[in-house]
């Protein structure tokens, strides 16, 4: 077992820094051993004591650093046991042959001592630090005081990773995302309580400030500090370094005392050397870097800085601090910061025993010098245990950016663009956001995509600076060069937003100016009155060459997002600079990579670095001359330098890509590729990189078998959302054939797996989805098929959604209405590509026939204009007249509806024209123009008898007219009427009438549906019941599905309770409301409690109607409907007003339905202003709501009501809430025929 206190190795009878003793001690204070230290400053070693870096740069050889320094450290440690430590303090620190850890107490006019690596002495045989012996260095006196607190609900870790632009390195972003993801490993594998708060990008003094501000404190810092020779760097406002001074450390951290127990400090200047040694390997000149430029020079004892900032830590602060003596490399700080919060988290293990154990394995392939480079610090570390406590419930699930594309596997530099742009989202910035601009392929997505991904909530780091996230990707650039088609972006991007954002919508908004006019406002509020991160990628597309917008919408939809104030931030990418861009963005060129950053990432590849490590075949010079030659073509394009890394798996494959490469670039740039080793920059045209990387795509392209080849123009040709495992693996068998290639398609996976290999494709695979394939814009660009091969994928790719959609037509009575929907969407690209315009209109018509929310009619729109311009069919023109009339642009569709008759009734297609004529009549009525409807109902049944259709048809052209005299209020003629047509429908046969474009039971159930609302009208009750029974009896022998028969019998509920029939009308409801939770309808669940709490006030039961009531408006929120929320209010009101409720809530919820209607001009406006009057004048002392927010926290109170959210998805013909609050209240002050 290990001693149960440390052993105390304590410094006495100290005279200087050459001569003083050690006494070693056990945990009871016996005295174990001693050794006089008197040391020789003449003494080769001593050096080595002083400036150990200095003494192994001095003595080792260029060539052969490596081998030079592990056998000189073995000299010194050797030295170090026998001179410094003493063999009998070693020997005695071996004797209990289990893990010791020992207190090295030096008094502070001894401080010094604490830079001496004793960890190097060997004991033994071995250093110390390997002899499973930890050292503690404590200065006498110092680090006492109150203990911290303990450990609260989770452990509170807060983490540093500084680069400041002046600096170079490339692991940074390797080390944050090592430590993200094992504490993710931990808190998830493990159940423990972690809260990791992680600052890059701007890690500046005023963000370390106010992360320490905050009142829950934190158990631990981790700092890593990359770009300086053995001190702390912190970022300015401007990316530069900022050298944090002990004191000014010490200040910054001043609020962490009381909770910090840990604090870690590493410095690295490896990159420096790095990059010199790939210099010299590549035989190019050595550069300048600011590291050399100003780290001190050897032998000023730069090396102590960290010691003692360490002392001082823990001094003032009471808590154990882990310090790196000496610059650590990349690796060696990912894989011991991995290693020691493994022991301590997981293994719970005590703070020196846990680094006693990262170590070794933290070595491997590390410099020989970092076996001595962690160092423990202040008595506080002696037996920390950072056990962090179990979760006390699940972690919320945070999906928040589920559709972002998955975060870059590697991202390197842009170190100042990313802090610059990280202080123009901040809070106070002053910034509406960021504009990444420049060439394709230079990382202008990877850094938006980098910027994004640090705000994203987990449950390491709950959500803090931004609450929603949008992403949305442009169209791609056409690989001709011309404009991309540009006509759905907007709604694609209303679409994006609507999944993104809960409770928005806005695609009904974008499908004309004036709509779109009404939609500017509401985005400013949204964008005020929440945090949103909007990420806009790849918007080149949406601009001409000079800039300006092809859509002026786009224009003025960006103005608004950029000037709407608020805290909401914009993430822009484009390879253009827009012209018209608001004066609010930060923009940021984006170019390729210096050399020096090119070098470090060629390092870090998988293929590219062992070549110039080990060579090809063990030619460590052909390595490294085609990793030269690899860095000349590419320029620093970090997507052409990933395409190189794939090739270089295959080193004569690289080769031969390399061979004529030099050509793609034009002659100017071809002249100075050499400026990239001469200046570390690249000196070439940024334009010149695409016509390069699209010969590189065609090149590799070229070297693929066959049917990889195909297979990859393929996924160029298909649209970007279909590029799915599931959706090719369908299309490529018949693709295959559709080309002509004999047999069986190659298996698809292995065809994958080549496309990946060789970098042309990212295969992107998330749980429980299909994979997804991801290319470069500039790539899918070059690799588009010919002409006659895109054809051919469009058939194929057409047929496939037809089919499927066809399929989904025979089973929709099993649920397979959304398929057709969804499928039939997608077929529209290929089918407008393939100018089949007749059956891309027969298509969505089966679409909009499902669907008529305004998602689906914005998608349909725009294939189905094209279809009505280029084939002028009248057929086609019929599907997008009724399109526009179903999505609300009622003038367009009357206007093209009128012209279809007028088009039809000329050529003679009498049954198009009655088929038109029909769907005109449908637009007056609900438009509230009944005389004229009925007027066309004449001319409609002309065209019908003169189509030459049967009487089922024009038994419906009779429904339509009864219909008009409905709503004109002649119920008694109605009902008369009805009862002689269903006469004549029970003396014709169901079929062999002729030609039909009614289907008999259809019209049946519409008549009797007719006469049902007469009688609803005229208070028949009972005739509406025979009515109702009858459309049931009509459904049931058709076989109806039970919920269809459902929703008609619940019409039955009011007749009854007309008819006293209470206890029916329960037994109905309660029958009804079974059907519908089992079928999961929503919107009728909460029309049945509507009902429920009508009969229930019915009955004099106030106290249930209100209980009903409060669960009927959950239900009916749920469900959307704006018009059953509207009648849920009101109906609450009046139940609210048979109680004991304040007035305030009455006029409230009666105000809410009111400007429903107002706001969707809902017909019932004008009864429910009145009813708002007269409770207004019942109760005079009562103001109402004076704003829409008061009124939104008012019906808010009620379980379920997310008022303010319906609100602003609704059509605006007021542009704010206020606005329509004030014009409603005025209108309860007006004559009811005023209003």
């Amino acid at each position: 077992m290990a001693p149960a206190q440390p052993f105390v190795l304590a410094c006495e009878d100290y005279q200087n820094a050459q001569h003083w003793r050690w006494v070693l001690r056990d945990g009871g204070g016996n005295f174990l051993a001693d050794h006089d230290v008197h040391l020789d400053p003449a003494c080769p070693e001593y050096d080595g004591l002083i400036d150990l870096r200095g003494y192994l740069g001095r003595h080792a050889a260029p060539d052969r650093w490596h081998t030079d320094h592990a056998r000189l450290l073995e000299d010194f440690g050797r030295w170090l046991g026998a001179n410094v430590l003493g063999k009998a303090i070693g020997d005695k620190l071996l004797a209990p042959r289990v893990p010791l850890t020992v207190r090295v107490e030096v008094p502070a006019p001894a401080a010094g001592l604490l830079t001496i690596p004793l960890e190097l002495a060997h004991a033994g045989g071995e250093p110390l630090a390997l002899g499973e012996i930890s050292l503690v260095f404590t200065v006498t006196g110092e680090g006492g005081g109150i203990a911290p607190e303990p450990v609260g609900e989770r452990l509170r870790m807060l983490a540093l990773f500084s680069l400041p632009t002046q600096a170079t390195a490339l692991a940074l972003r390797r080390e944050r995302h090592a430590l993200t993801r094992l504490i993710s490993e931990i808190a998830q594998t493990r159940g423990a309580a972690i809260e990791l708060r992680v600052l890059q990008y701007g890690a500046s003094r005023s963000a370390l400030k106010a992360a320490l501000e905050e009142a829950d404190g934190w158990d631990l810092i981790h700092f890593s500090g990359h770009g300086e020779r053995s001190v702390l760097l912190l970022e300015q406002d401007d990316g530069s370094n900022d050298i944090i001074t002990t004191e000014a450390l010490l200040e910054l951290l001043a609020p962490a005392r009381g909770r910090l127990k840990l604090a870690t400090l590493s410095a690295c200047w490896s990159a420096a050397a790095t990059i010199a040694e790939t210099r010299a390997w590549l035989g190019l000149p050595a550069a300048a870097t600011p590291e050399a430029r100003e780290a001190p020079a050897a032998g000023t004892g730069s090396d102590t800085v960290l010691p003692s900032l360490a002392r001082a830590l823990a001094n003032e602060l009471g808590c154990a601090v882990l310090a790196m003596r000496y610059p650590v490399g990349d690796q060696f700080a990912i894989d011991l910061a991995a290693g020691l919060f493994r022991h301590l988290f997981e293994k719970r293990q005590p703070l020196p025993r846990a680094l006693a154990m990262a170590l070794p394995a933290a070595l491997t392939g590390a410099a020989p010098l970092s076996v001595a480079t962690p160092a423990l610090f202040g008595a506080a570390a002696l037996a920390l245990k950072l056990a962090p406590p179990a979760q006390q419930a699940e972690p919320p699930l945070y999906t928040e950016m589920s559709a972002f594309p998955d975060e870059p596997e590697r991202f390197v530099g842009r170190t100042g663009a990313l802090a610059r742009a990280t202080r123009a989202l901040a809070p106070n910035s002053g910034q509406a956001g960021v504009l990444f601009c420049g060439m394709a392929g230079g990382g202008k997505t990877a850094a938006a995509l980098e910027l994004a991904y640090r705000y994203q909530p987990s449950p390491l780091q709950p959500p803090s600076r931004f609450r929603h996230f949008v992403w949305y990707k442009a169209p791609d650039q056409r690989a001709d060069g011309e404009g991309a088609d540009i006509g759905r972006a907007l709604i694609d991007l209303a679409l994006a937003m609507e999944a993104q954002i809960a409770g928005w919508q806005m695609v009904h908004l974008v499908g004309s100016d004036q709509h779109f006019a009404t939609l500017l406002p509401r985005l400013t509020a949204l964008c005020r009155q929440r945090s949103i991160l909007f990420v806009l990628d790849n918007l080149e597309s949406l601009l001409t060459a000079d800039g300006r917008w092809r859509d002026q919408r786009w224009a003025k939809l960006i103005a608004t997002l950029a000037t709407a104030g608020g805290f909401s931030r914009l993430v822009l990418t484009s390879r253009l600079r827009p012209a018209e861009l608001p004066a609010s963005l930060h923009i940021e060129a984006v170019h390729a990579l210096p050399l020096d950053e090119a070098l470090l990432l060629a390092r870090e590849l998988p293929n590219l670095g062992p070549l110039l490590t080990a060579g090809v075949d063990g030619d460590t010079a052909a390595g490294r001359a085609l990793v030269h030659r690899v860095l000349e073509i590419v320029q620093g394009h970090p997507k052409l330098i990933e395409l190189a890394d794939r090739l270089a798996a295959n080193p004569d494959a690289l080769r031969r890509q390399l061979a004529g490469s030099a050509t793609l670039w034009a002659a100017g740039d071809a002249s100075r590729l050499g400026a990239f080793f001469a200046k570390g920059e690249a000196a070439v045209a940024d334009d010149g990189y695409l016509a390069v990387l699209a010969g590189w795509t065609r090149s590799i392209a070229a070297t693929l078998p066959e049917a990889a080849a195909r297979l990859f123009e393929a996924v160029c040709g298909l649209e970007d959302g279909d590029r799915r495992e599931d959706l090719l693996g369908l299309a490529w068998p018949k693709l295959w054939q559709a080309l002509g290639q004999a047999g069986d398609a190659p298996a698809l996976d292995t065809l994958i797996t080549a496309l990946a290999a060789c970098g042309l494709i990212a295969v992107e695979e998330r749980e429980g989805q299909p994979a997804t394939f991801r290319l470069h814009p500039g790539v899918a660009a070059a690799g588009k098929p010919t002409a006659e091969r895109q054809e051919k994928l469009d058939r194929v790719l057409a047929g496939i959604y037809r089919a499927i959609v066809a399929h989904a037509l025979e089973q929709e009575g099993a649920g397979a209405g959304p398929a057709i929907v969804a499928h039939g969407l997608a077929a529209a690209p290929y089918l407008a590509r393939l100018h089949a315009w007749d059956g891309l209109a027969s298509i969505l018509q089966q679409v909009i026939k499902r669907d008529q929310s305004p998602a689906t009619l914005a998608l349909a729109l725009p294939p189905l204009r094209l279809a009505a311009a280029h084939s002028g069919a009248l057929a086609a023109r019929g599907v997008l007249s009724r399109a526009l009339y179903m999505a609300g642009c009622i003038g367009e569709a009357d206007e093209q509806m009128r012209a279809l008759i007028a088009d039809a009734e000329a050529a003679g297609a009498f049954e198009q024209a009655s088929v038109a004529a029909g769907d005109l009549f449908n637009l007056l009525l609900t438009s509230g123009r009944a005389r004229e409807a009925l007027e066309l109902v004449a001319r409609e049944k002309e065209f019908t008898t003169r189509a030459g259709l049967g009487p089922w048809t024009i038994i419906a052209d009779d429904g339509q007219r009864l219909q008009a005299l409905n709503a004109l209020g002649r119920w008694e003629d109605v009902l008369k009427e009805v009862a002689a047509l269903l006469t004549r429908m029970d003396a014709l046969p169901e079929s062999g009438t002729g030609a039909e474009t009614a289907i008999p039971w259809d019209v049946r159930e519409v008549i009797l549906d007719i006469g049902h609302e007469a009688a609803l009208r005229l208070e028949r009750w009972q005739e509406c019941l025979d009515l109702s029974e009858a459309i049931v009896a009509s459904k049931a022998a058709r076989g109806a599905h039970a919920l269809e028969i459902a929703r008609t019998r619940f019409n039955d509920c009011g007749p009854l309770v007309g008819l006293g029939r209470y206890g029916d009308a329960q037994a109905l409801l309660d029958a009804c409301r079974r059907t519908f939770e089992a079928e999961g309808d929503v919107r009728m669940l909460g029309m049945v409690f509507v009902a429920l709490a009508d009969l229930e006030d019915e009955c004099g039961h106030h106290h249930q109607a209100l209980a009903h009531g409060h669960t009927a408006i959950r239900y009916t929120y749920l469900g959307g409907d704006p018009d059953d929320v509207a009648i849920s209010h009101f109906n609450l009101a009046s139940a609210v007003t048979c109680t004991a409720a304040p007035a305030q809530a009455i006029l409230a919820h009666r105000l809410a339905a009111t400007l429903i209607c107002l706001q969707t001009g809902d017909g019932k406006l004008a009864q429910f202003v009145a009813a708002l009057a007269s409770d207004r004048a019942r109760f005079p002392d009562a103001p109402p709501p004076a704003t829409f927010a008061a009124l939104c926290a008012e019906v808010e109170q009620v379980e379920g009501v997310h008022f303010a959210q319906l609100f602003a998805r609704l059509p605006a013909p007021f542009a704010s809430g206020d606005a329509a609050l004030a014009h409603v209240l005025a209108l309860t002050t007006r004559s009811p025929d005023e209003a």
